[in-house]
């Protein structure tokens, strides 16, 4: 899909634009997310999600 067909661009793929995203999409609305970074090898960002993250994601229906 090219940006050009989109309804919305989100720029960083972090943990909130990656869920915006999702959200979206699962609503049927046509996503582009845009991410600088070609690699996920990148400095440290974190390596978990808190208490308060998983419970949004829970809510999302987004939990394993």
């Amino acid at each position: 899909m090219s940006a050009g067909s989109s309804q919305v661009i989100i720029v960083g793929a972090g943990p909130a634009g990656a869920v915006l995203a999702n959200v979206l999409a699962t609503r049927g609305i046509r996503v582009t997310l845009l991410e600088r970074q070609s690699e996920f090898a990148r400095e440290f960002r974190g390596e978990a999600i808190a208490p308060a993250g998983r419970e949004v994601m829970s809510a999302l229906d987004m939990h394993d």
